[in-house]
């Protein structure tokens, strides 16, 4: 009897410390999840889905450190919704969102699995690309540029059509990062002078 009392305590702790093992573990599994969505969190941008100004300029700080280890070229877009204002002020805050969050999907969708993208500030962004040329960099913000303007934006019961303007520039040895984004933002704003919906170089 004494023995069969011992067994069922040892099967009731055996059965205590798996259900103990498995809420611990279910503990973890969600600890991890938890901090993997802060993670996304502090690195991605709410609204546009990409990356925030922060994780935007470590990452440009690491590719540039990449492209003069490895001598190859690196180039940067600097791409601004044109109007936006008038979005925000015709249509609403919640239409200004809504483009913000379209556009970056586009960008995703059209980057290449080595580019990266990052929401700038406001309606501007930033995409690295890295090892490409001027002339390359060239294509694809014009390739950015027709996605944006053939897409279809549907703000409550309105269709508004949305364009972009796009100043590139090729990072050279030893500048700043900061000199270089200003380069491609005086780009951007050449592009904005002849009639913004293009895309113009340095």
């Amino acid at each position: 009897f004494q023995e069969e009392q011992l067994s069922s305590k040892i099967l009731d702790q055996n059965i205590f410390l798996k259900k103990a093992f498995q809420a611990v573990a279910k503990e973890n599994k969600e600890l991890k999840k938890l901090k993997k969505e802060l993670e996304k969190i502090a690195m991605y941008d709410t609204l546009s889905g990409l990356l925030n100004r922060l994780s935007l300029f470590n990452r440009l700080d690491i590719e540039i450190e990449r492209a003069m280890r490895a001598m190859f070229p690196l180039s940067g877009i600097m791409l601004d919704i044109d109007h936006f204002k008038l979005i925000n002020d015709n249509f609403g805050h919640q239409c200004g969102d809504l483009v913000i969050r379209e556009i970056g999907e586009r960008l995703r969708n059209q980057l290449r699995k080595y580019d990266y993208a990052g929401r700038y500030g406001g309606e501007e962004f930033f995409i690295i690309l890295p090892n490409t040329n001027l002339s390359q960099a060239e294509t694809i913000g014009e390739r950015f540029r027709k996605e944006i303007e053939k897409s279809k934006f549907i703000c409550g019961d309105e269709e508004i059509a949305i364009t972009v303007s796009l100043g590139i520039s090729q990072y050279r040895a030893s500048e700043s990062r900061e000199k270089w984004i200003d380069r491609a933002d005086k780009a951007m704003y050449k592009a904005k002078q002849m009639g913004r919906n293009c895309v113009c170089t340095e």
